[in-house]
């Protein structure tokens, strides 16, 4: 099998499938997924050595340990069960990076550009036409903050494409990355609009040596860019900014829960004290849309629909403790302290890779703290891919250097 020229193609699908097809790309990957899991069970393939790969599955396994054994300390069985099932997806993370990695840098960094130009344009495309239905965007994800995230990434993608590659697609990662920041503005998910800005300034910041001939090559796209993103955003801008302010004064003035960003508060209080119930083991995954229905219709006697509180910190300590949260805060640190090292070296790949890294803990870390880190099945799928793209290229060895210790290592086995 030709796993290069493969996977070069399976990047390529799971860069552009997010905001257009939604859970298709959950199905996508983790097929893929599976596959490699097979291919190295059986001994077809081997899992990598990287070292930072293994620090990342070692806090991932642990993550689910915790998981698990708050679920059946919380009289977890048969019937709840399903709940379960989004552990799966972290379990399967070596196994996709063993295999995947099998590739050649360059080729997958072209691939992933490729893809999220677009998946941004597309994403674009469905949000104007499903604001002429007069639907909130939410693209194929069916949900806007998934939409929006996944959108973001996609987007941040594409900027590292622009400022990083030599290609003549650079025209299309301009306009991808600019269709992507008008389809999360016309989301209306005013959380994913602060973290797409504060890691395109960080990506602005960090490759900034880039920035001045880019710009000199395509600064007038640059500019009539930013004054149709302006045009089209413009009104969408102001109606969310106004709304934040009337569900505040509403808040103040009326002590009363009943908006959006009402509802979230009490639900962040509710989960406090959750969370100081049972600090260690937490109440388990099994509890939440319970405890969340609680609060929502006998504290606050209203009538919403939430299945977390909508703060993916605080859900992850509620189901399965402070030390379950803390182990997925490391998760983030090690792929951001990857990312820093990474922008240090001189190859494209690993910076690309390290713009993928930031983008993904920017995105999760400020993002989630309004919705989702864990437990939606695009929210988790995309947090695979980008982890396991950007740490191998931040840090990983490529397809010379497996084929290399591979080839060392048979001498070793057969004596």
């Amino acid at each position: 099998m030709n796993y290069p020229k493969l996977n070069r193609h399976f990047t390529f699908a799971c860069f552009l499938a997010p905001p257009v097809a939604g859970s298709a790309v959950s199905f996508l990957w983790h097929g893929g997924a599976l596959w490699c899991l097979i291919a190295i069970v059986t001994g077809q393939k081997t899992l990598s050595r990287d070292g930072t790969m293994r620090v990342l599955s070692a806090l991932l396994y642990l993550y689910v340990a915790l998981a698990l054994l708050s679920f059946f300390a919380n009289g977890g069985d048969r019937s709840s069960a399903d709940e379960l099932l989004q552990l799966v997806t972290l379990l399967l993370f070596p196994f996709s990076y063993s295999v995947w990695s099998i590739a050649r840098k360059a080729e997958i960094v072209q691939a992933a550009a490729l893809g999220a130009a677009i998946a941004g344009i597309g994403a674009l495309v469905l949000a104007g036409i499903q604001l002429y239905l007069d639907i909130r965007p939410e693209g194929g994800a069916g949900n806007s903050l998934v939409f929006a995230t996944v959108t973001s990434l996609a987007g941040i993608t594409c900027l590292a494409g622009l400022l990083l590659l030599n290609s003549r697609w650079q025209l299309l990662f301009l306009a991808g990355y600019f269709a992507s920041l008008a389809a999360v503005i016309l989301s209306g998910a005013r959380s994913v609009w602060l973290s797409m800005a504060i890691v395109t300034l960080l990506v602005l910041w960090a490759l900034r040596g880039n920035l001045h001939s880019t710009f000199r090559k395509h600064g007038r796209f640059v500019v009539l860019a930013i004054v149709l993103v302006a045009i089209l955003t413009s009104s969408m801008l102001a109606s969310r900014v106004q709304r934040l302010v009337d569900d505040w004064d509403i808040l103040v003035e009326q002590s009363s829960y009943d908006t959006s960003l009402g509802v979230r508060l009490a639900l962040w209080d509710a989960a406090a004290r959750f969370v100081a119930e049972k600090p260690l083991l937490g109440h388990g995954m099994q509890s939440t849309k319970p405890l969340v229905d609680a609060v929502i219709k006998g504290e606050t006697n209203l009538d919403y629909v939430y299945t977390h509180f909508h703060n993916g910190f605080l859900t992850i300590a509620v189901e399965s403790g402070l030390p379950a949260m803390t182990l997925i805060l490391a998760v983030f640190a090690v792929a951001f302290y990857a990312a820093l090292k990474a922008l240090r070296s001189s190859s494209v790949e690993a910076r690309f890779g390290a713009v993928l890294l930031l983008g993904l803990v920017v995105n999760y870390v400020v993002g989630g703290t309004f919705n989702l880190v864990i437990g939606h099945d695009v929210i988790d799928t995309i947090f695979m891919i980008f982890l396991i793209i950007g740490t191998w290229l931040a840090c990983g060895s490529d397809l010379e250097e497996r084929v290399s210790a591979e080839v060392n290592a048979v001498p070793e086995q057969q004596s």
